[in-house]
């Protein structure tokens, strides 16, 4: 009764486009639309190290400090009216 079968060891890769994580390509080609108007070669070479600093900080931390650095250093009224600061742990995070 031995069957031959493999077990998948991808089921939590991340979404693909080309060779990169969707969310880095994404915000790589956001950032060149944007300031790419201004500068193509500025706009590529800020992309770049965009891109590069979120995989950085994606790399280092947990999966919602990209969302807790945003809470903390940007001046956003949504933000803060989502999250109140004086919660200090949520259930189911």
């Amino acid at each position: 009764m031995s069957e031959n079968f493999k077990i998948p060891k991808t089921l939590d890769d991340p979404a693909l486009i080309l060779f990169f994580e969707a969310d880095t390509a994404v915000l790589f080609v956001g950032v060149i639309g944007i300031f790419g108007l201004i500068s193509f070669i500025g706009g590529i070479v800020l992309a770049y190290f965009t891109a590069k600093t979120y995989n950085k900080l994606k790399a280092n931390g947990s999966k919602g400090m990209i969302l807790q650095m945003a809470y903390w250093y940007f001046p956003s009224g949504w933000l803060s009216e989502t999250y109140p600061s004086s919660i200090r742990e949520y259930v189911g995070r």
